[in-house]
């Protein structure tokens, strides 16, 4: 029978043995990788394109293709290069259609061969150019809390903008629009820049790329006042009118900030029209409520809505 003995230990493993083991595969691949770059392979890339001679006073109605599809057979490393730095398509604006396999600019010196390509020719349709100044249309959204009100339109500065194209592209416009954010949770003043629209925006220039977008938001409460109305145009020898009742309360929202004012703002009182209570054959009249021109108040309602009236003739 055979022992082991139990002290036995594993040998070592030599250095230079891995060293060696490392250097083999390194030249193997090396070798197989010279040997498999220097065959002769057909691949398929997409190759850009550029357009060029696009005199100044014409503009593109129509984009070429971005790319061009090539089929190209060579060896495998210049292939590589090749696809690692595409050379461009020019589309010659003056030599139009353009040939594409004519137009490629494959270096003879790399040994590469055509095989085909995608699409052959290239169409650069052209218009006069023409420039024309469009009011710049707002997508903006503003979002407010509950009670709180716009103070007035949302503005745009600069509000236009000049495009330069093709004319039958820059005439179909009829405005340019921003693009389309919403202001959130907005309280009081903003001031946001917003980017123009992109819309056609390699075949159209404009003056500028974005706009300030300026929104004031102000927080509304409701409230009432009681004013007493009176009656207008009336005649000084027509006869006297009463109004029933001559004091009506108005119920309206204001601005928060103009609270206290609109209770004592000497603009704020009712009126109806000796005109209106002449042509009226109902026996009511419905009050008219004028504001305060410089407070923040909206939506005024007289309460009653529609008064009696009498008439009395006067003594001579």
């Amino acid at each position: 029978m055979f022992q082991t003995s139990g002290n036995s230990q594993h040998e070592p493993e030599d250095p230079n043995r891995t060293l060696v083991i490392a250097v083999c595969v390194l030249i193997s691949a090396t070798l197989w990788l010279t040997l498999t770059l220097d065959e002769q392979r057909t691949v398929v890339i997409d190759i850009p394109t550029q357009v060029v001679n696009l005199p100044p006073d014409r503009a593109l109605t129509s984009l070429p293709p971005e790319a061009v599809r090539v089929e190209l057979k060579g060896q495998g490393l210049q292939l590589i290069l090749l696809r690692l730095n595409p050379p461009e398509v020019a589309v010659d604006v003056s030599n139009s259609p353009v040939d594409v396999r004519s137009a490629l600019a494959v270096p003879e010196t790399q040994n590469i061969q055509v095989v085909s390509v995608s699409p052959q020719q290239i169409d650069v349709p052209t218009e006069t150019r023409t420039e024309r100044r469009l009011p710049i249309r707002s997508k903006v959204t503003v979002d407010m809390p509950r009670s709180y009100e716009m103070l007035g339109p949302l503005r745009l500065r600069p509000d236009s903008v000049t495009i330069s194209g093709a004319r039958s592209i820059v005439e179909s416009f009829a405005s340019w629009p921003t693009k389309a954010i919403t202001l959130d949770d907005v309280r009081d003043s903003v001031r946001v820049q917003v980017p123009l629209s992109d819309t056609l925006d390699q075949l159209l220039e404009r003056s500028i790329s974005s706009v300030a977008a300026v929104a004031q938001a102000g927080r509304f409460t409701e409230d009432s006042l009681r004013v007493d109305v009176e009656v207008s145009g009336v005649p000084s020898d027509q006869n006297l009118v009463a109004l029933e009742p001559s004091v009506i309360t108005v119920k309206y929202r204001v601005l928060f900030e103009h609270t206290f004012e609109a209770k004592t703002a000497p603009g704020f009182f009712a009126t109806v029209s000796y005109e209106e209570i002449r042509s009226d054959t109902s026996g009511f009249v419905e009050p008219e409520i004028t504001v305060p021109s410089d407070l923040q108040i909206r939506d005024p309602k007289p309460f009653p809505q529609r008064l009696r009236y009498y008439t009395f003739v006067t003594g001579e």
